[in-house]
């Protein structure tokens, strides 16, 4: 009997979703409900590729059950379901319209939003609101839980100030950084990580953190008490035997080493004494004149003593090292219990859940309940599971998925994909070796039922490889099962040799041909070299009708790489298309202007600098710039005497937009879409908030990182992306540049059950190579190992996603690299894979000039444009206004202005906003805007008139009501409540007699239209006079 737990084993270009989507098809067709796809759910990582599989399936049944499907997906059905073609033709037909009308029954979707909609249903049992809203920003919890636990360090004396305080005695003392806030704040990303969740799932408790460290102190005093006895029987070893500093070598030190500098703490880690200690294993520690003096047995008798203390040494400096490691982290720590409850308490108050804490709350109440129970909460029962991309799938998320899996797998078909080669979020808590070692389950001994579960799964599993490549030309298929292989056999990592242990593809359905570069460049600024090579060849592959624009893409390893690529292409007028590589904050003309606006708010010494270095620095040198910065007198002269239209007092009367289009007019600045997407970005926070430049300045560097420009997709433009983003996708030509920043992967490592004298402990520990050479060298080393094994499979996406061609541009290695390229290949940087292939630089791999066929998409091209000069904004834009508003502007008659503002006011709370947009239109000036505020706020304070200004009522503001006769009529302002109608009007002039005659006429027309009970009120502003008919 066929299992039911089949797992699909792939790789790049391998068939994956159209593994799944016949599978799911498959499934339907088998059963005899002809909506069963109901009863199926299909996880997939991203809603793009649940997207691609709904509109994969449909299509495929549309062709089938119109008889134009491809041969070989008819066959794979056949195999499949044991149906002949005339039964899968109907079906499908009939599938497929069930599916197009039920289209939300189809349950493709992403783990989140499957995890979403079982928090919602068990939002009373895990004590939450069920009107919750979803947080995707991790940093808009963090930042207001540090705030509180902050303000209770500064206005509480307790354990958590105690500790606060502790940490910043400790951090002088050893000299290091006193940032304690950005500490705190990356340890509380970690804290609410998956990982932390299951290595803590009960809180500690704060004594256990203080008695812990006395522990560490006390163990530290000993050690240093052991070393300095150590250090004394060295010494005193030297001198009894005549051993002086001439008889052994001096480079390195051995004779310092066993007399004084065991006690060095500098050289505790072993980076900083390696040289020794190969000498002393060696033997190796004897001047020519010491082997003179001694013979070859006393020299023997020497050497073995000296390698007995040295041991003792590393011994005593590892435990030591432990001590300082847990000194130093155990601070971090003792805040774990406030950190949460913070961060609970925020949440709780807020009605906000982060996505990321759906796992951790469906895995207290689910994962020990029976599947029954699950499905009466979600009102839907499955029978049938899909998951893709499984080795990205975190292991609170198998766990949560186990429990529905397991119970149906015993009659029903289930698959799982993935490519453990293609593990790239790791920093997103993905296990990768829970898909390396299905069906054996992982890191789940504290689940009573895992035992059962494992059991099951293995009875229904089977395995399949998906050997063919239907992506990539034979070349790049050969290329990349060669140079892989390669790093496989050397990189001395276990867990890559698993991972890669099937990576060889078959090429039998490839296209002939293929393209491969290598390049590796040894010019000092290589980074600008690489740039320019890539739009070298950009321009060649286009100008010879090799490639469009479009079918290129640059594949970086950072954000930063791509907005160094972006400014160069922009440079060179090629079209991008990026969603990292247009950040406004990228441009320097923004930045400038960003500067210039935070030297109007508040000037100081170091923003008047990078003002300066903008304007002047290519002809003045730092120091000048430097001088000039220190005053701002000398600052605002040597601006004005090159810009003489700048003036300071003019700025400070202007709104925010006014100040932009200032700056960019006064300053002479490039028009180019960063700096006009920039004066949207300056028009429309005005609009929304205020003109307040701190606020403004505030708001722009926490959102910046957003701000970009955006761009069409199917547009004639290059490609620039991160290998992250280009997961799933396939390019024609592929360009993957740089050296890749050595950036640790993790800042932080987990210790679980570490044993510390007698206690067992968890533990999160900064990542550094200090680790080492302490207890935590195994943790260290599984670590750096993980770290290899996420870059060599980022560059496995990377490579693999190039159909046509494929381009490496990277640093020529050092001499010293070449030499130990087994150890430069560990350090996971991207030349580090081409010093061990058996390459000649350049590397190139077939015939580079063919072309292919190619889909249609718009010839349109997007470029960074260069707008037309400046004019002043109000010459640009044009606003519609009423005839009266018209004649407000040109007369600026402040008695209309104040009548035009109170008009638009429906609310109290929308003052700012209707005195600001009159700014933004020319109805007033900055500072007339600031007095009619002023004013407006006087009028409101009697209670009489601010009653008429809450949004408890319906208001009509300035509404045109149209007769049959034509005429038209525009009420001030209407407010009805309960039937009730009251019609107010604004004059700010004299009291007239025809006043009272127009607003009776408004009486008579709300009358017409069926009101009955109506009031009407004449306010004169200026006299505060109000008569009510």
């Amino acid at each position: 009997m066929k299992p039911n737990l089949t797992v699909y084993k792939s790789s790049a270009g391998s068939g994956k979703t159209f593994t799944l989507s016949i599978n799911y098809i498959a499934i339907c067709l088998s059963n005899k409900s002809k909506d069963y796809f109901k009863r199926i759910l299909a996880i997939t990582f991203t809603n793009k590729a649940a997207n691609e599989m709904k509109d994969r399936i449909l299509s495929y049944l549309k062709n089938i059950s119109e008889k134009s499907i491809d041969q070989y997906v008819l066959d794979e059905l056949k195999l499949r379901t044991a149906l002949n073609e005339e039964e899968i033709f109907e079906k499908a037909s009939i599938i497929h319209s069930k599916m197009i009308h039920n289209y939300s029954d189809l349950s493709i979707m992403t783990i989140d939003k499957f995890n979403y909609q079982i928090v919602r249903s068990f939002a009373r049992d895990f004590g939450i609101s069920n009107n919750f809203e979803i947080e995707l920003d991790i940093e808009k919890i963090i930042e207001p839980a540090i705030k509180e636990l902050l303000n209770k360090i500064d206005s509480e004396e307790g354990f958590l100030t105690r500790n606060f305080m502790s940490f910043l005695f400790y951090k002088l003392k050893s000299k290091k950084s006193t940032d304690l806030v950005s500490e705190i704040e990356n340890f509380t990303k970690q804290v609410l990580k998956e990982k932390s969740y299951i290595s803590f799932p009960k809180k500690v408790d704060n004594d256990f953190f203080i008695e812990l460290q006395n522990k560490i102190k006390s163990s530290a005093e000993e050690n240093k008490k052991k070393l300095s006895q150590l250090n004394k029987k060295s010494s005193q070893y030297l001198q009894q035997n005549n051993i002086t500093i001439d008889y052994l070598l001096k480079r390195p030190k051995i004779y310092n080493f066993f007399d004084s500098m065991m006690l060095d703490d500098k050289i505790w880690l072993q980076k900083n004494n390696i040289r020794i200690e190969n000498r002393v294993k060696s033997g190796e520690i004897f001047s020519s004149i010491g082997k003179k003096m001694f013979d070859s047995s006393k020299r023997v008798s020497i050497s073995k003593q000296l390698q007995i203390y040295y041991n003792e040494y590393k011994h005593c400096t590892k435990k030591l090292n432990t001590d300082i490691i847990l000194n130093e982290n155990i601070f971090l720590m003792k805040f774990i219990n406030d950190i949460l409850s913070f961060v609970e308490r925020y949440c709780e108050k807020s009605n906000v859940q982060h996505i990321s804490n759906f796992n951790k709350l469906i895995n207290k109440i689910i994962v020990n309940q029976p599947s029954a129970f699950i499905y009466e909460k979600i009102g839907r029962k499955y029978k049938n599971f899909l998951i893709d991309e499984f080795q990205d799938t975190s292991i609170l998320q198998w766990q949560n998925l186990l429990p529905l899996i397991v119970d149906s797998v015993d009659d029903n078909q289930s698959l799982i994909v993935g490519d453990a080669k293609q593990s790239i979020y790791r920093w997103r808590s993905s296990e990768v070796n829970q898909f390396i070692d299905l069906p054996k389950l992982v890191d789940m001994e504290l689940i009573s039922t895992s035992h059962e579960w494992e059991n099951k799964l293995k009875s229904q599993y089977e395995m399949i490889f998906l050997e063919n490549n239907f992506r990539s030309k034979k070349n790049i298929i050969k290329f990349n099962n060669d140079f892989f292989e390669k790093i496989k056999q050397n990189c001395g990592f276990e867990i890559v040799e698993n991972i890669y242990q099937n990576l060889h593809q078959k090429d039998s359905f490839a296209e002939v041909g293929g393209y491969v570069n290598i390049e590796l460049l040894d010019n000092d600024d290589f980074d600008n070299a690489i740039c320019n090579k890539i739009s070298s060849e950009i321009f060649d592959l286009v100008s010879k009708n090799l490639s469009s624009y479009k079918d290129i893409a640059i594949l970086c390893n950072s954000n930063k790489d791509i907005q160094r690529i972006a400014y160069h292409l922009v440079s060179k007028n090629i079209p991008i298309i990026s969603d990292e590589g247009l950040l406004l904050a990228r441009c320097m003309q923004v930045k400038f202007i960003i500067n210039f606006i935070k030297n109007i708010q508040l000037s100081d010494s170091f923003t008047r600098f990078l003002v300066l270095n903008y304007l002047f620095g290519d002809e003045l040198d730092k120091h000048d710039l430097k001088a000039l910065s220190i005053s701002a007198e000398r600052f605002e002269k040597r601006i004005t005497s090159t810009y003489p239209n700048y003036d300071k007092k003019q700025f400070l009367s202007y709104s925010i937009y006014e100040i932009v289009e200032k700056i960019i007019l006064d300053f002479n600045l490039k028009n180019d879409a960063y700096v006009h997407h920039f004066k949207n970005f300056a028009l429309n926070y005005q609009n929304k908030y205020s003109s307040n430049l701190e606020s403004f300045i505030k708001f722009w560097e926490e959102n910046n990182h957003k701000e970009k420009i955006q761009s069409p997709s199917n547009i004639n433009a290059v490609n620039l992306l991160t290998i992250h983003k280009s997961k799933g996708l396939s390019f024609k030509n592929v360009i993957i540049p740089f050296n890749w920043d050595r950036n640790l992967n993790r800042k932080f490592i987990y210790a679980n059950d570490f044993n510390y004298k007698s206690e067992i402990l968890s533990l999160i520990l900064n990542y550094s190579s200090s680790l080492k050479d302490s207890l935590f060298s195994e943790i260290y080393e599984k670590e750096r190992e993980l770290n290899f094994m996420d870059n060599i499979n980022k560059l496995y996406v990377a490579m693999t996603r190039a159909v046509d061609r494929l381009y490496i541009y990277s640093k020529n290695p050092s001499k010293s690299q070449l030499e130990n390229k087994f150890e430069h290949l560990q350090k996971g940087y991207l030349n580090s894979f081409f010093c061990i292939q058996e390459f000649k630089y350049p590397f190139v791999f077939g015939e580079k000039d063919f072309t292919s066929t190619d889909k249609k998409t718009s010839n349109l091209s997007i470029k960074i444009s260069t707008y037309n000069k400046f004019k002043n904004w109000k010459d640009l834009l044009k606003f519609k206004f009423t005839e009266n508003d018209k004649k407000i502007i040109d007369k600026k008659d402040w008695g209309t202005i104040f009548h035009l503002a109170l008009s638009r006011i429906s609310s109290i709370d929308l003052i700012s906003k209707v005195i600001n947009d009159l700014l933004v239109q020319g109805v007033c000036n900055k500072s007339e805007s600031i007095k009619l505020e002023k004013q407006i706020n006087e009028f409101l304070l009697h209670d009489e008139i601010r009653s008429y200004f809450f949004n408890a009522f319906e208001v009509i503001n300035e509404k045109e009501i149209l007769l049959r006769d034509g005429r038209s009529f525009i009420p001030d302002k209407v407010i009805i409540k309960d039937n009730e109608v009251l019609i107010i009007d604004f004059k700010t002039g004299v009291e007239k007699d025809d006043h009272l005659e127009k607003i009776q006429e408004y009486s008579d027309i709300y009358s017409l239209l069926g009101y009955r009970n109506i009031k009407t009120k004449l306010i004169y502003v200026k006299n505060y006079i109000a008569d009510e008919q």
